[in-house]
């Protein structure tokens, strides 16, 4: 399966690297996963999918979401919470250095 195959890979780089490869076996077997198969499962229930995935009440957010998106997703849950939204003041457009004259 799946793991076998990362298994694998990290025995390959552990190789490239002169590591002890025995060694780094005896520990990824001696991994208690207990924790992250939880918190995967309640991921899995809540409809996580992707990652990053971010919920801003109750609104699930998945991938790589745009900040203007985040943001309008946090000023409509301030407002529907009653709370007015910070002003949003828009970002300094970049300096531009005009072109160097040219040597003569």
């Amino acid at each position: 399966g799946q793991n076998a195959e990362l298994d694998k890979l990290a025995t390959l780089q552990a190789q490239k690297h002169n590591l002890d490869v025995a060694k780094l076996q005896a520990c990824v077997k001696a991994q208690d996963d207990k924790a992250v198969r939880a918190s995967m499962h309640e991921g899995e229930t809540v409809g996580v999918d992707a990652t990053p995935t971010m919920f801003i009440s109750g609104r699930k957010l998945d991938g790589a979401v745009p900040a203007d998106e985040v943001r309008l997703a946090l000023d409509q849950a301030l407002k529907d919470a009653g709370v007015a939204p910070p002003e949003h003041k828009p970002a300094a457009p970049e300096a531009k250095t005009p072109p160097a004259a040219p040597s003569k």
